[in-house]
């Protein structure tokens, strides 16, 4: 399975991406087997025509893989891509003074007596 993927951010020195879509993907699915509930006649007919069936059922699944991927707008990321923007953003800011003195847990510590 190769998939390539696109992040969108407006400045990604400054913002997590918030969109993504998928350039290119190649999935490369393979079934060896049907299991099917139901009688003995059921599984020997499954069985008989899963050779034929099988190649069938891969290429959909890969298909909808694809699909579910998402290009542009319906990429099934992007609702995840937003989530981790609202809890990295306040990340991102600008540390003050105080935020970036290594010593400041030892200047604000208080002894007591």
């Amino acid at each position: 399975f190769v998939t390539t993927m696109k992040f969108e951010s407006t400045d990604f020195s400054k913002a997590p991406p918030v969109k993504s879509s998928v350039l290119s993907c190649t999935p490369d699915i393979k079934l060896n087997s049907l299991l099917m509930d139901g009688d003995l006649k059921t599984e020997f007919a499954v069985n008989a025509i899963s050779p034929v069936v099988l190649p069938i059922i891969a290429s959909v699944v890969e298909q909808e893989i694809c699909k579910m991927l998402g290009d542009s707008d319906d990429s099934m990321f992007t609702p995840i891509l937003l989530d981790a923007a609202d809890f990295l953003i306040p990340h991102l800011e600008e540390l003050n003074e105080d935020e970036t003195d290594p010593l400041l847990p030892e200047k604000t510590m208080v002894i007591p007596k």
